[in-house]
């Protein structure tokens, strides 16, 4: 494993400011006998929008006025003096606001609406923010999933099924538009690759056969208000189009708020997973396609339901229980060694001060109890590169790591390659 060094791309949003008119064309008209005049005679008058919005933050952070907060804020969100990226933070400190005074609905009510009035807008300031946000007052949380276990696939029945679901319009034009919520891995099943599949059985019938794919696809249900915003009829929406949802009893968990888009309550999905087998199941809905979810106790278990979906030839209108083994996957202790990668690349440079030229083979030996806590961890003797201190670094990496709790415990052999 060569160590290199991090880099980190900073995104820098840049604003564009009007010029002003130059003077001799300004004095082409006489000073405040405008609605344009008057109005900015008004704006001049009053504070400005960046002033009002720190001072009713300053507010909501200290938990004071929040009555005077909550109006500024509010007014704020409808001045047309405020930039975009400033409405919507009068909103999210709105939110706060409103879950200061007890009002948690109304406070998950306004970021649903700000996520959703950027439905067409998937890199707008303060999107990372608002879905933070979301997450957190519903389900206690900041942070969602950290990683996604890699997959491919070859396409499946399930492609064929689902190619049923769209018909050709006046013009012999096929748009397959589905929603995805989540997924196991960083590419997507091809048990999706409907237009593929629609291609085989209907582009070979007709001249004019056209076949064209509108998927959106999203890393957790965080996205749900934007999926459920209006948007134009060539666009996935989640109340006509294909709905699908990846579902675990971790942060893919869906809040039962969004039951109606779920073939399912998500209470009784839950209820199935605890029990250790995953399940599948899709629902029919009038006026829409239908909706379907693909569910296993953990994340890392997902590729393995989602392939027994894969296989189906026809979709499952009642709850179909797929069998899963409780121990670990190998792709699961991977991506949680991977994820914590950094302190291993930490250990290994502190070595390259006292000796650049330091290279060879490390093999962790560690056991993951029940509970997903190492209990035991030790460098085998297929160890090549030897150094106290790096021995010591890592194993106090190792120890730290945490996994998902299973049956029974797991003991690991994990190789590492270092070289500068």
């Amino acid at each position: 494993m060569r160590m290199g060094t991090w880099m980190s791309a900073v995104m820098l949003g840049f604003f564009a400011f009007g010029c002003a008119r130059g003077a001799e064309e300004v004095e082409t008209e006489a000073p405040g006998t405008t609605e344009e005049n008057a109005k900015v005679e008004e704006a001049a008058a009053t504070p400005a929008v960046a002033e009002r919005l720190e001072r009713a933050l300053r507010s909501v952070d200290r938990g004071e006025k929040l009555d005077e907060a909550r109006n500024a804020l509010e007014a704020i969100t409808l001045d047309k003096a405020a930039t975009g990226d400033q409405r919507d933070e009068a909103r999210l400190g709105l939110s706060r606001v409103l879950e200061q005074e007890g009002n948690e609905e109304a406070a998950i009510k306004v970021v649903e609406e700000l996520l959703a009035a950027h439905s067409e807008d998937n890199k707008f300031s303060a999107r990372e923010a608002a879905e933070r946000r979301l997450r957190f007052l519903l389900t206690g949380r900041q942070e969602g999933p950290s990683y996604r276990l890699p997959r491919a696939k070859p396409l499946p029945p399930a492609a064929y099924a689902l190619s049923k679901l769209y018909e050709p319009d006046a013009e012999g034009r096929v748009l397959i538009d589905m929603y995805i919520f989540g997924g196991p891995g960083r590419t997507r099943s091809e048990a999706f690759d409907v237009a593929d599949a629609k291609r085989d059985d209907y582009g070979t019938m007709s001249k004019n056969g056209w076949v064209g794919n509108s998927i959106m696809q999203s890393g957790s249900w965080i996205a749900v208000p934007q999926a459920i915003a209006e948007k134009r009829a060539d666009m996935p929406q989640a109340d006509r189009s294909l709905v699908v949802f990846y579902f675990d009893l971790g942060d893919n968990r869906v809040p039962s708020r969004y039951d109606a888009y779920l073939p399912m309550p998500s209470d009784e999905i839950a209820a199935a997973l605890e029990r250790g087998d995953g399940v599948v199941m899709a629902r029919k809905r009038e006026g829409a396609k239908p909706t379907i979810v693909i569910a296993a106790p953990r994340a890392g278990q997902l590729a393995l339901v989602e392939e027994a979906f894969a296989q189906m030839s026809e979709l499952p209108y009642e709850p179909v229980k797929v069998p899963l083994s409780s121990k670990l996957l190998p792709e699961e202790i991977q991506a949680r060694v991977r994820g914590s990668w950094g302190s291993i690349r930490t250990c290994y440079e502190e070595l390259l001060g006292r000796d650049a030229t330091a290279e060879g083979k490390v093999m962790m030996n560690f056991v993951i109890s029940k509970d997903g806590k190492v209990e035991k961890a030790s460098l085998g003797e297929e160890t090549t590169l030897k150094d106290a201190k790096l021995e010591d670094c890592i194993l106090a990496f190792t120890r730290k790591l945490e996994f998902p709790a299973t049956s029974e415990p797991t003991t690991v052999h994990y190789p590492i390659a270092m070289s500068p």
